[in-house]
């Protein structure tokens, strides 16, 4: 999983990423609210002069919750830097 992060990190970034000084990603497993295990991925974006941006989505299946949080990504960085 780590060298799927690493290859849909950058894209995500994109034009962003000359103003993302840190990025730290935490993949847990967690009790879902019926009793299962819910799989989270969490990225934090250290800025430039900015606070951190955080992004959390959790999931079933963890390559999910890494593609749904990586699409979030690109929105979040642009609501915090344009």
């Amino acid at each position: 999983l780590d060298a799927y992060v690493k290859r849909r990190t950058p894209l995500a970034l994109g034009r962003f990423s000359r103003r993302v000084e840190r990025v730290n990603v935490a993949l847990s497993r967690e009790n879902g609210p019926n009793g299962g295990m819910v799989k989270t991925c969490c990225f934090r974006f250290r800025l430039l002069g900015l606070p951190a941006v955080v992004i959390k989505q959790a999931d079933f299946d963890l390559r999910s919750a890494i593609d749904r949080a990586v699409n979030r990504i690109g929105c979040a960085l642009a609501i915090r830097l344009l």
